[in-house]
């Protein structure tokens, strides 16, 4: 929901076990019994110190959140995979290597980040581009982090023809972009892609 989205946290200021407790607090308003409990699950993983961290351990919380992650594929909620996904993402960056939560399942991984790049979409519709910016830095392309500032190839927007430069948005389908107030502008009014190409999807609704 549009309520969630604006006060979710996936990482910043604060350390992990205080953004799981914000996203439990977060989620028992707006009565997601669901994901108070995903969320009391992730702060019991991430609190525990990294010099306790076994292999079994690792294991357990990787294939615990894999759990998690195919049960919301499997109902489709966006918002919720690409949350949890992003926070883990996230959660790994600033950790080191045995205490990560590693998500073994390949196929599992490309369809959450399939996942965050729908999400980071419907934020662009509703408005939250500090949202979309914070999950970007959540996103992976062929094992790299996506920062939400263009560093090398330069886009051309969509709409008004000049180069982008730093904050872009790019459609995960056509890959056709531009900038994120134009494109904006323009899917609130008109539903297809404004390259001509036929793209529909940023129509879609959580």
């Amino acid at each position: 929901s549009y309520e969630m989205a604006e006060d979710e946290q996936l990482f910043g200021s604060c350390d992990a076990s205080l953004v799981c407790y914000h996203n439990r607090m977060l989620a028992a308003t707006h009565s997601r019994h669901d994901l108070v409990q995903v969320w009391h699950l992730l702060l019991e993983i991430v609190s525990v110190k990294s010099e306790c961290y076994s292999r079994y351990m690792q294991f357990m919380s990787g294939e615990l959140v894999c759990r998690v992650l195919e049960y919301y594929l499997r109902i489709r909620d966006v918002q919720a995979v690409a949350t949890i996904s992003s926070f883990v993402t996230a959660h790994n960056m600033s950790v080191e290597k045995k205490a990560r939560i590693k998500v073994r399942d390949t196929e599992l991984r490309e369809r959450a980040e399939f996942y965050k790049k729908i999400y980071s979409q419907i934020l662009i519709r509703w408005g939250l581009l500090n949202s979309e910016c914070k999950l970007l830095k959540c996103m992976q392309r062929n094992n790299q982090v996506v920062h939400e500032f263009s560093r090398g190839d330069k886009i051309k927007c969509v709409i008004c023809h000049y180069l982008v430069k730093g904050l872009n948005s790019i459609c995960s389908v056509c890959q056709h972009g531009g900038h994120p107030h134009h494109l904006r502008d323009w899917f609130s009014a008109i539903g297809e892609c404004p390259a001509g190409c036929g793209c529909m999807w940023l129509q879609m609704e959580l």
